[in-house]
């Protein structure tokens, strides 16, 4: 066990899970209670617990909420629902889309860290088309809305069926898996609101935010109140 592991712990007259942010050698609290079991899943490192302690402070927040919407709801039982299919969709490009999305194409993958501004929003999910076609990393697409979530899908399903979505409102099977998924690396795309931003990625993972405007990942009516962009 260490910081950033994932435990179970009794709590009142049940078992509830947590996550290890410090290991102390000593305490003056008088009533502890043991650890009950680590789970298996993959732990947090230092530098996550270090980046949700930071992003607590900066936005005015308590840790606990942080994690809480960090982290999703570790569902008792897997129950999987069938999703409505989204037929794939052809994507042609225009000879100049092509040759402005080669440059763009290098210039991405040349830089560690990069913003670029489109023309329009097609471009930015040609961008997702050609990094699919072009590398073998696992991509994480992070949109501002459902509507640009089926766009990159429908262009994404034709190369890849290894896609999953993390999105706020989900079952919880399916947010626990797209987080397991984003965390380990082991899906090709996830496209994910806002909410995704919180999730510390695979080192293998690129990530691509798709906005059309300076709003786009600012969300101030909610608690946790941070903007995407930090995150990243």
């Amino acid at each position: 066990m260490s910081v950033g592991s994932f435990v179970e712990v009794p709590l009142r007259n049940a078992l509830v899970a947590g996550i290890v942010i410090e290991i102390m050698g000593t305490t003056d609290i008088k009533r502890v209670v043991s650890i009950n079991k680590v789970l298996s899943i993959p732990p947090f490192s230092s530098d996550d617990i270090e980046f949700y302690q930071m992003l607590a402070r900066q936005t005015y927040q308590s840790l606990s909420s942080i994690l809480f919407a960090s982290v999703p709801t570790l569902p008792k039982r897997m129950v999987h629902k069938a999703r409505p299919e989204i037929p794939a969709a052809s994507f042609p490009l225009s000879v100049e889309e092509v040759e402005t999305l080669k440059g763009l194409l290098d210039h991405v993958r040349d830089n560690n860290h990069t913003r670029v501004c489109l023309p329009n929003d097609r471009l930015g999910i040609g961008l997702v088309f050609a990094l699919l076609k072009a590398t073998k990393d696992p991509l994480l697409v992070l949109v501002p809305d459902v509507h640009m979530a089926q766009a990159v899908y429908t262009v994404a399903r034709g190369l890849t069926d290894s896609i999953k979505f993390l999105f706020a409102k989900q079952s919880n099977t399916e947010a626990y898996e797209s987080w397991l998924a984003l965390r380990e690396g082991t899906s090709r795309v996830i496209i994910a609101t806002r909410k995704g931003a919180l999730v510390p990625p695979h080192s293998s993972v690129r990530t691509v935010m798709l906005g059309s405007g300076e709003d786009d990942f600012t969300q101030w009516e909610q608690n946790p109140h941070y903007d995407a962009r930090w995150c990243v």
